[in-house]
């Protein structure tokens, strides 16, 4: 993969300006791997396993960089942790099956490419790959027509390469988790006002690697945010077909639901979303969300109550959470909520602190915080509503 010289930049920029996110780190290293610079890419990786230890997929890159560095050995060594963090459908797994195969153990291979794409049996290219572990066995081509039928099967349309084509190319026994590159490149692209280059970045990927469920979900964010949603939605069908379990679909088919105001389909999707990652603080939030705009109170005010759990310090959900005890009467817990919290300071919170003091019958307090508002943002709509609630009872 070509990794332009500006699109590197950027990713070492995002680094120093978010030095605590494993994530940006794992990726940079990777894109650091496939530009050919395997002793930066270490670097990299290790920093992205200093603040998260358990972060599977940059255990894997940091095996695969090892080996590619001469060290096989250690490569190994490191699959031994990453296997131990392994969760279905087994990605772990599969990339150790890769791994073995590129560094001559080949009966290894097999066995754990075998568990890989038993465990995801609607994963093209996991049959594609063992198709090509087994190329001199009887089931190569029975594998191969598999691998055929599934991506036959996805209801979109891949610019795929032939799948003999495709059968070459695995056998190069690339790393496997370095998907995150082609969709932070067309991340980049889009920020760089290049949408058209962003979606053909990321169909070339999907081609390359067919039923891949992540890659499928960017490619639906990508047909999303340019006006396509019925495309985009069909390409998040067909990730949660490869995948029931994509929390990633499960979160943008919640996304698009909200857009169009289907609050209690936005709400099924969030939950199937949290039931996979219970601990995405995130997810949580847009459940609440979802739960608040469907009437449910109750229900909201526990999430937002535990996104806070999770991030003390998450300001949405400070400001729901108080959003919520205004809408069921408790102005008093409301503006306690409110007070010296991370989002204290924020217009829309002082809106609702006014609000509050207003329901309290303490008008003085409601004007002081609208002016304060006002000033900052003399065309706030919401701030005149209120003004407009004070003028009322004052006359």
């Amino acid at each position: 993969m070509d990794i332009p010289r500006g699109f590197l930049s950027s990713l070492e920029r995002h680094c120093s300006d978010t030095p605590g996110y494993p994530d940006v780190w794992k990726d940079y290293g990777d894109a650091l791997a496939l530009a050919g610079r395997p002793d930066d890419a270490l670097i990299a990786l290790e920093q992205a396993l200093e603040l998260h230890p358990g972060q599977l997929a940059a255990q894997v890159s940091y095996a695969f960089v090892l080996a590619e560095l001469g060290r096989e050995q250690e490569g190994f060594q490191r699959f031994r942790q990453a296997l131990r963090l392994d969760v279905a459908p087994y990605s772990a797994t599969f990339a150790f099956g890769v791994f073995a195969m590129g560094y001559g153990w080949e009966d290894v291979g097999v066995q754990q490419l075998t568990r890989a794409a038993q465990a995801a049996p609607g994963h093209a290219y996991r049959w594609i790959s063992l198709a090509a572990a087994r190329e001199s066995d009887q089931k190569c081509r029975e594998l191969l027509d598999k691998g055929r039928a599934l991506i036959r099967d996805l209801p979109v349309e891949l610019d795929h390469a032939p799948v003999e084509e495709m059968f070459a190319s695995v056998r190069r026994w690339d790393c496997p988790v370095r998907h995150n590159v082609p969709v932070r490149h067309a991340m980049y692209c889009t920020e760089e006002g290049r949408p058209d280059e962003a979606e053909r970045i990321l169909r070339v990927a999907n081609g390359e690697h067919p039923g891949h469920p992540e890659l499928m979900v960017a490619m639906a964010h990508q047909l999303t945010m340019t006006g396509r949603e019925s495309e985009g939605r069909a390409w998040l069908d067909g990730a949660r077909q490869v995948d029931p379990e994509c929390h990633r679909a499960d979160l943008d088919c919640g996304l698009l639901a909200m857009n169009h105001e289907r609050y209690e389909e936005a709400e099924a999707c969030f939950r199937r979303a949290v039931q996979q990652r219970p601990l995405f603080p995130d997810y949580r939030y847009h459940l609440g969300e979802a739960l608040r705009q469907h009437g449910d109170l109750d229900g909201a005010l526990r999430e937002f109550q535990r996104v806070l759990t999770l991030i003390p310090e998450h300001g949405r959900a400070v400001l729901q959470v108080a959003a919520c005890r205004f809408a069921m009467g408790q102005s008093d817990l409301a503006l306690s909520v409110l007070d010296g919290s991370a989002c204290a300071e924020w217009p829309e919170a002082m809106v609702l602190a006014a609000r509050a003091h207003l329901d309290r019958g303490e008008p003085q307090a409601a004007k002081g915080l609208l002016r304060q508002v006002l000033e900052k943002d003399p065309g706030s709509e919401s701030a005149r509503q209120v003004w407009e609630q004070l003028s009322a009872v004052s006359s």
